[in-house]
């Protein structure tokens, strides 16, 4: 009588083998974990889902909606930051402009081929004379500028949090 049930349980065992050992085709292993499971019938079973009580669901709606109104806050406060930053560096370049040109037009009204150069650096003091003055403005005030564009200004769209999370 035992060999009978070894007999019967060794036959269920080789029926269910070959649901049990399948392959696994790791290509599709990502997909396939992401599907929902289909039954023999060909419709996708129900997922089980952990109750969750009303008020933590609350609490989670709550906390995404907070969540998402400081990020816009964010976004704004960056689009401020970034006007201001753009018409300090205009600003900046154009009172550069304008302080060479008049160190130009200072240099041709007055005639200072002559000139003596100075250049005096001190830890309270940097005082520079020189007929060179609007150049080396007008190089500086440029490089500036070049630098702030090329570096600061470029505006990089943000991506899909999905899309970036898996390119990590």
């Amino acid at each position: 009588m035992l060999c009978k049930w070894i007999a019967l349980a060794l036959a269920l065992l080789a029926m269910a083998t070959p649901c049990i050992a399948q392959p696994i085709d790791w290509a599709r292993a990502e997909t396939d974990a992401r599907s929902p499971e289909v039954t023999d019938t060909g419709i996708p079973a129900a997922k089980s889902l952990p109750l969750v009580s009303p008020a933590v669901q609350a609490a989670s709606d709550e906390y995404y909606i907070t969540s998402l109104k400081h990020r816009a806050a964010i976004f704004g406060w960056q689009a401020f930051a970034a006007k201001v930053i753009f018409w300090t560096v205009i600003a900046l370049v154009f009172s550069g402009l304008a302080f060479s040109g008049f160190q130009f037009y200072y240099a041709i009204r007055h005639d200072t081929a002559g000139a003596t150069q100075e250049i005096e650096l001190s830890l309270k003091v940097i005082k520079v004379k020189s007929q060179f003055l609007g150049v080396i403005t007008l190089a500086l005030s440029l490089a500036f500028f070049y630098l702030y564009v090329s570096s600061v200004y470029p505006i990089v769209p943000v991506g899909n949090v999905q899309t970036s999370a898996h390119a990590k």
